[in-house]
C-alpha cells in the first residue's frame, strides 16, 4: 500500500509513505544504482518517510526486515524491526518513527535509531500516518478492515472502515484522516475517532495524498495498475479523474506549492502535476513505487524495490522560481490584424503572467496561465508595459520595458476601395485589367483600367508608396525609367510620377510592403549580378539609401512578397529556384531574414506566381499561381507558413503576360 501525508511548512509535519503490494521476490543480484540520484538501501525497499526537522529519511526494507536511515544522501544506520515492514511514518514533533510490520501484525516504535516498543495491532498492517497536532498514530489493517489508533505505545481505538484499507493520509487543515479501501473501492474519512463520511472511489484506490491547504484528496486507482487514473476530490466531494498512461503507483503533494508528484512504475519517472495538468517529468531509478517529499527542503524521494535503492531529487529540481525564456514580443501591430506572441518562463510550479506596469494596446490581452499575448488591436498609438512571471517560490521574473506600436489598419491590395483584395493583370495587347476580389476567393467582373502597358518591362503592385493610404503601382519602361502610378482608391490613377532611371540593371522587382519595420512601404530589387537590394521607402514616394541584403539570387526564377506568410507579423518573401523548389524567406522585421524554409517542390509547372494577400477572407496570406496550361490556382495560406488544399479559380489565363 502506498501512504502519503503532505503537510504545510508551518506545521512542520511529517510525510509518510508505505508500499502497495510490492512483490516479495528477491532483488536481482546485479541490482545496483543505475541513476546518479540513487542510494543503495536494503532488499525490496517499500515505505519511506522523511523527518522535515532533520532531513533524515527512513526506508523500510521489506525482505530484510530492516529500516535504513538515510542522512545527507547516505545510509548512516540500519535498524532491525518486525516481520515484512511496509508503511513508515515520522512524528515531526518528537522525531519518533513508527513502522508497520505487515506479517508481524505489529508496529515498531523507533527512538534514537533503536526499537523502543512493539505494539500489536490488527491483521496485515500496511499503511501508517502520524497526526502532528495530536501525535496520534493511525494504522490501516488490511485483513481486519480496520484502523488502529495509537497514543504513545497503546492502541486506544480501533475503527472499522471499508474492506482492504491500505493507504492513509492526514489533513491537518481540518483534523481528518482519509483511508483508501482497496477492496470496497471507497475512501473512509475519520474525524474524532469515527468514520464521518464514506466517499466512493475509482476501482482499487491504492495510493492517497492530501493537500492540507486546499483539502484536495489525490487518489491513484487501478486494479491492474496500468493506465490508471488519478482522482482529484475537492472539499465538496466533486471528483476529477485524470488518465495517467503507464503504471502510476505512489502519490505525494508538496503543501507549499500544491504540486502533485506521481511515481510511474512503467516509465521510471515521477510525473509532476499542477492544477490537474502534467507539467513535467523527473527521471528516477527503475521500478519506482512510492514517493514522498520533504516539506522543508522540497527534496523528493522514491522507493525503487526492484533496484534495491531509493531515488533522491534535490529541492531545486522539484521547485524553482520563474526565469523568462521568451520575452521579446513584436514591437509593432496593426489595427484589425491579429497579433499573437507567447511569453514563456521556466518555473516549478508553473508561473502565472501579468502586466505589472504600463498598459497593453486596446484589443490585446495577456493570458495569465499560458502567457499568450493576443488579440486584434483597435486603436493606433504606442503602448509601453512590463510583464511579470511569478509563482509561490519566487522571486518574480520581470521583463524589461516593452513597447508595441499600433499602426493604422494594414492595407490590402485593394485598388477599388471596397476593402477586398484585388488582382491586376496585363494582357498580351498591353491592356491592364483589374479583377476585383469578392473576399471569398473569387472575382467580380473584370474592369479595364489602362492601355499601352506593353511598353512596361516590369510591373509591381505597391502598398501605398506615397502615404495617401491608397494602393499604387510601380512600372519600369523599356528605357529603364521607374514610374509610380498613384492609385486614387477608386480603381483609377492619379498622374504618374517618374521616380528613378537606370532600373534596367534590375532583373526583378517586387514590393513586400514594410520590410524594415519603419512603417513605410519598401521595394526589393534583384540586379543582373544576382544581388538583392532593399530600397527603403520614405513614405513620400521616394527612397532612402538602398541596402544590399543578399547575393546569389540569380538562382531564383521568380520572387513575390505575400506580406506575413508565417504568422509572426513580419513581412516575408517567397522565391522559386530554377529547380522548382519554393522557399519562404521569413522577414525579421528589420530588413533581413531568418533561415529560409523550403515549403514546396515542383513549382516549375507554374508560369507565374503572385501573392494578393488575403484573397479568401480567412485573414491569412494566400498565393496565386498560373500553370503552363493557363489555369489559375489559389493556394490558401494557413497562417503557419503552409497551405490548405489548392483551388482552381480560373482558366485561360495564358492571355495575361503579367499578374499582380
Amino acid at each position: 500500500m502506498t501512504v502519503t501525508s503532505a503537510r504545510r511548512l508551518i506545521t512542520a509535519a511529517s510525510l509518510t509513505l508505505a508500499l502497495f503490494t510490492i512483490p516479495l521476490s528477491a532483488s536481482p543480484a546485479s541490482a545496483f544504482p543505475s541513476a546518479p540520484n540513487a542510494i543503495q538501501v536494503g532488499s525490496q525497499p517499500a515505505g519511506i518517510a522523511v523527518d522535515p526537522g532533520t532531513g533524515t529519511a527512513y526506508v523500510t526494507n521489506s525482505t530484510d526486515n530492516t529500516v535504513s536511515v538515510v542522512t545527507g544522501g547516505k545510509v548512516t544506520d540500519t535498524i532491525t524491526v518486525g516481520d515484512i515492514p511496509q508503511g513508515i511514518a515520522v512524528d515531526p514533533g518528537t522525531h519518533t518513527v513508527y513502522v508497520a510490520n505487515s506479517y508481524g501484525n505489529s508496529v515498531s516504535v523507533l527512538n534514537g535509531n533503536k526499537v523502543t516498543a512493539t505494539i500489536p495491532v490488527g491483521k496485515n498492517p500496511l499503511g501508517i500516518v502520524v497526526d502532528p497536532k495530536t501525535h496520534s498514530v493511525y494504522v490501516s489493517n488490511f485483513d481486519s478492515s480496520s484502523v488502529s489508533v495509537i497514543s504513545g505505545t497503546t492502541v486506544t481505538n480501533t475503527i472499522k472502515v471499508g474492506r482492504g484499507p491500505s493507504s492513509l493520509a492526514v489533513d491537518t487543515g481540518n483534523d481528518t484522516v482519509i483511508v483508501a479501501n482497496v477492496t470496497s473501492n471507497t475512501l473512509s474519512v475519520i474525524n474524532s475517532g469515527n468514520v464521518v463520511r464514506t466517499i466512493p472511489s475509482e476501482w482499487s484506490p491504492h495510493s492517497i495524498a492530501v493537500d492540507p491547504g486546499t483539502h484536495k484528496i489525490y487518489v491513484v486507482s487501478s486494479d491492474a495498475g496500468v493506465d490508471a487514473g488519478l482522482s482529484i476530490i475537492d472539499g465538496n466531494g466533486d471528483t476529477q479523474v485524470i488518465s495517467l498512461p503507464g503504471r502510476p503507483q505512489g502519490v505525494a503533494v508538496d503543501p507549499a506549492t500544491h504540486t502533485v508528484f506521481v511515481a510511474n512504475n512503467m516509465s521510471n519517472q515521477v510525473w509532476v502535476l499542477n492544477d490537474g495538468i502534467v507539467t513535467g517529468y523527473l527521471g528516477v531509478d527503475w521500478d519506482p513505487w512510492n514517493v514522498v517529499i520533504d516539506p522543508e527542503s522540497h527534496t523528493l524521494y522514491t522507493t525503487n524495490p526492484g533496484a534495491g535503492v531509493i531515488s533522491m531529487i534535490e529541492g531545486n529540481l522539484t521547485m524553482a522560481g520563474p526565469a523568462f525564456t521568451a520575452m521579446t514580443p513584436p514591437n509593432s501591430a496593426s489595427i484589425g490584424t491579429t497579433y499573437s506572441y507567447t511569453f514563456a518562463a521556466t518555473a516549478q510550479p508553473p508561473a502565472k503572467f501579468k502586466i505589472s506596469s504600463g498598459s497593453l494596446p486596446p484589443g490585446l490581452t495577456l493570458d495569465s496561465t499560458t502567457g499568450v499575448l493576443s488579440g486584434i488591436p483597435s486603436d493606433e498609438g504606442q503602448h509601453e508595459f512590463q510583464v511579470t512571471a511569478s509563482n509561490l517560490v519566487g522571486p518574480d521574473a520581470v521583463t524589461s520595458g516593452l513597447t508595441i506600436k499600433v499602426l493604422p489598419k494594414t492595407l490590402a491590395k485593394d485598388f477599388n476601395g471596397d476593402a477586398l483584395t484585388d488582382v491586376l493583370a496585363r494582357d498580351a495587347s498591353g491592356l491592364l485589367w483589374l479583377y476585383p476580389g469578392n473576399g471569398q476567393g473569387g472575382w467580380l467582373s473584370a474592369v479595364h483600367v489602362g492601355t499601352g502597358w506593353s511598353g512596361m518591362s516590369a510591373i509591381t503592385s505597391v502598398l501605398d508608396f506615397n502615404g495617401d493610404r491608397n494602393m499604387d503601382v510601380m512600372a519600369r519602361d523599356s528605357a529603364g525609367s521607374l514610374w509610380l502610378y498613384p492609385g486614387n482608391g477608386k480603381a483609377g490613377w492619379l498622374a504618374p510620377i517618374k521616380i528613378g532611371s537606370g532600373w534596367n540593371v534590375m532583373s526583378e522587382l517586387t514590393s513586400p510592403g514594410d520590410f524594415n519595420g519603419d512603417t513605410f512601404t519598401d521595394l526589393l530589387a534583384r540586379d543582373t549580378a544576382g544581388s538583392l537590394w532593399l530600397y527603403p521607402g520614405n513614405g513620400k514616394a521616394g527612397w532612402l539609401a538602398p541596402i544590399k541584403i543578399g547575393t546569389g539570387w540569380n538562382v531564383m526564377s521568380e520572387l513575390t512578397s505575400p506580406g506575413d506568410f508565417n504568422g509572426d507579423t513580419f513581412t516575408d518573401l517567397l522565391a522559386r529556384d530554377t529547380a522548382g523548389s519554393l522557399w519562404l524567406y521569413p522577414g525579421n522585421g528589420k530588413g533581413g531574414w531568418l533561415a529560409p524554409i523550403k515549403i514546396g517542390t515542383g513549382w516549375n509547372v507554374m508560369s507565374e506566381l503572385t501573392s494578393p494577400g488575403d484573397f479568401n477572407g480567412d485573414t491569412f496570406t494566400d498565393l496565386l499561381a498560373r500553370d503552363t496550361a493557363g489555369s489559375l490556382w489559389l493556394y490558401p495560406g494557413n497562417g503557419k507558413a503552409g497551405w490548405l488544399a489548392p483551388i482552381k479559380i480560373g482558366t485561360g489565363w495564358n492571355v495575361m503576360s503579367q499578374l499582380n
